[in-house]
């Protein structure tokens, strides 16, 4: 049981720093969102409609502003584009 704990905290950690600007390469941004990492959870590296509405519930209409090239589903570059340029 104890090997089972320690395996989900490595997993945690791991989640953690993917998202962190020091190990993604994202240095000097300020982002108030969720990291895209954790919004595709198939992680197919692109988020459809579905996912992201489980963590913006209440922002309708965030979806087609992001998804700049129409093709129903948001890639991590736009995703970050459009973050960016809410700063």
């Amino acid at each position: 049981m104890k090997k089972f704990h320690l395996l989900i905290a490595v997993a945690v950690i791991i989640s953690v720093l993917n998202c962190s600007p020091a190990f993604s390469g994202d240095h000097g941004h300020d982002h108030n969102h969720i990291c895209f990492r954790q919004i595709d959870v198939n992680t197919d590296e692109k988020v459809t409609p579905e996912e992201l509405k489980k963590f913006y519930p209440k922002k309708i209409g965030l979806f087609a502003k992001i998804d700049q090239d129409n093709d129903g589903s948001i890639s991590h570059d736009e995703y970050e584009e459009y973050w960016y340029s809410q700063e």
